[in-house]
């Protein structure tokens, strides 16, 4: 047997053994049709079709995290998470099984779940953000998917979540940013250090306490004939204050600004009035306009600090995936959204 068959084998032995240690498969299970998917800085995606003669054909999407993988994120964790939210009324796939092992054929530990039908928009491809603003001006039915999926996510009951996913207050996260940031930054930056001090200062009146899912915009979700099929990327996720996602939702960032502006909806999904108004109707809860702009400017050094990572990952130690160098393109971006938020008089300076 060539090496690179042999090689093929392993791995599909080992993503075969995974779903049948859950009974997901058969013992005369195959596995046909592996092919890479495109994926995050963090997770490899691989999908492939099960062809088992008791359970019929089962179309699966294995995820690995890699060695060079961006975060320090639990697969247990993300893992844990799609379980406890089967019957959420949040469109998830089902799992079919995981392999803790470090040294596996597929390069990581990994699980298994199903491929859902449709595609992860991209808000920065012009065609795609013109098909979500479309969908806005006729049917809103992705408007109202998503903002239906962000209640559900925040009126989860986190009890089966105790001691699997990892618990932050407001200043453990905005620590935890600041750290990471620190550990990686290109230069000393008098804007982003004023901007975690800034944010710092302004810990917001406490709510009751949510799943958060810590990255929830339509690029981390499955739409598929303009609706929403899946909610995705959790590696982010947490237990604290849900008004983190509203606040990252509202950053130009997740609705396609980079150099030039994207979509005037937030998320490039709906009109933000109608969205805050909306989210309220569904969770209880009211968006006050301050925690907005404070979450907002948390989420964007969250992401200074996680493209800083994938900048330093890529120079530092060794990864090939060149799409890391692109994180460059949003930081000077996310800077003046750092200006623009915290109000000072003139962007880049202060008087």
């Amino acid at each position: 047997m060539s090496p690179v068959r042999k090689d093929q084998c392993e791995r599909d032995e080992a993503v075969l053994d995974a779903m049948r240690e859950r009974g997901s498969a058969s013992a005369r299970a195959t596995l046909m049709n592996f092919q890479p998917l495109s994926g995050g800085f963090s997770r490899q995606m691989y999908r492939a079709d099960v062809v088992d003669p008791l359970n019929g054909i089962i179309e699966i999407v294995v995820c690995v995290r890699h060695s060079n993988s961006l975060l320090d994120s639990s697969l247990d964790q993300e893992y844990a998470i799609y379980q406890a939210l089967a019957n959420s009324g949040v469109p998830l796939p089902s799992m079919h099984g995981k392999c803790n092992d470090v040294d596996t054929a597929l390069g990581g530990p990994f699980f298994v779940m199903d491929r859902l039908p449709g595609v992860a928009p991209n808000v920065w491809r012009v065609t795609d953000r013109h098909e979500l603003e479309d969908n806005w001006r006729t049917t809103r039915a992705l408007g109202e998917d998503v903002v239906a999926a962000m209640s559900a996510i925040h009126c989860v009951d986190t009890a089966p979540l105790e001691g699997v996913v990892q618990r932050m207050s407001f200043a453990e996260v905005v620590a935890h940013w600041r750290t990471t940031y620190e550990r990686v930054r290109l230069i000393r930056d008098p804007i982003i250090d004023e901007a975690f001090d800034w944010v710092h200062s302004r810990t917001p009146a406490p709510v009751p306490e949510s799943l958060v899912h810590g990255d929830f915009r339509i690029g981390n979700c499955l739409v598929n004939e303009g609706r929403l099929s899946g909610v995705l990327d959790w590696e982010l996720a947490y237990l604290g204050d849900p008004r983190f996602d509203v606040g990252y939702l509202a950053l130009g960032y997740s609705s396609g600004k980079l150099v030039k502006p994207g979509s005037a909806l937030l998320g490039a999904v709906a009109e933000r009035d109608w969205f805050f108004g909306r989210y309220q109707e569904l969770t209880g809860r009211a968006v006050d306009l301050e925690d907005v702009r404070t979450f907002s400017v948390l989420s964007a050094l969250m992401l200074m600090a996680n493209l800083s990572s994938a900048i330093h990952t890529y120079v530092e130690r060794g990864a090939d995936d060149i799409r890391m160098l692109w994180s460059r393109v949003p930081i000077a971006s996310l800077r003046l959204d750092l200006v623009r938020l915290m109000e000072w008089p003139e962007a880049g300076s202060r008087s």
